[in-house]
């Protein structure tokens, strides 16, 4: 079983400074993001001309934000005192110092490569999976209070906007390409027609080169909206359900 913060010791000053450092340096890097969208298509950084683009920003935001409360709420149960329990913390979030390189993007003035964009997640993930795995063991219950259920399901709602919102967005500059999302609203379009799940751009059905039989169930909704907006928004609010505790 992995050791909780306390029996692990004290953190070293190395490794505050180094996530207080980390912290900047995503800050700075989210900022090096700002004009630039990351074409997941071509996997090129293509400069725009909005400055800034508020939905991706705060999500990213949102996510620093959740990855520092998960360092504090590990470190908030040490014996600690002093500065030593206020700066514990920062230890936990020194993985965030390999955005260091796409924050010099911004001092520099050049545009961040795509990669960048997966050293920030990888970061981030690495700093909230040192928090998580330290946080006391809770024991599992049944919701006490509506409002804890209702603010999760509020949560689950903003974020899926949120997302696809996003999706939207690249959608409407050409950055989705045709691939999967393209497909898929053939394959539906197609089984409203009586076709089935069958692609304009391929020989053979859905279940032959992909065997999802569940897209069957996605079709009433198609017929009742027929648009690529209505695979984003399910697509976003599947993976946001995922938030509901068991």
């Amino acid at each position: 079983m992995l050791a909780s913060v306390q029996d692990r010791g004290p953190p070293s000053t190395v490794a505050i400074g180094l996530g207080a450092l980390g912290v900047a340096a995503f800050i700075l890097a989210l900022g090096a993001t700002q004009g630039v969208q990351f074409n997941v298509v071509t996997y090129r950084s293509v400069p725009v001309a909005e400055p800034i683009y508020w939905p991706a920003l705060v999500f990213a935001a949102l996510i620093l934000m959740v990855v520092a409360s998960l360092a504090v709420r590990a470190s908030s149960s040490t014996p600690w005192t002093g500065r030593v329990r206020w700066l514990a913390p920062a230890s936990l979030l020194w993985p965030l110092i390999f955005t260091l390189p796409v924050a010099a993007c911004l001092v520099a003035g050049y545009t961040p490569p795509f990669p960048s964009s997966v050293v920030m997640v990888l970061s981030a993930g690495w700093a909230a999976f040192r928090a998580g795995i330290r946080l006391p063991a809770a024991q599992p219950r049944r919701w006490e209070h509506p409002a804890a259920l209702g603010s999760v399901l509020v949560l689950i709602l903003l974020l899926t906007l949120l997302h696809t919102r996003l999706q939207i967005n690249f959608f409407e500059h050409f950055m989705l390409g045709h691939a999967d999302i393209g497909h898929y609203a053939e394959e539906l379009k197609n089984c409203l027609a009586g076709r089935g799940l069958h692609s304009d751009s391929f020989d053979n059905v859905r279940l032959g080169w992909h065997f999802v039989p569940l897209l069957y169930v996605l079709v009433p909704g198609y017929a009742v909206w027929p648009s690529p907006v209505y695979l984003m928004v399910c697509g976003a609010l599947l993976v946001h359900l995922a938030a509901l505790p068991a």
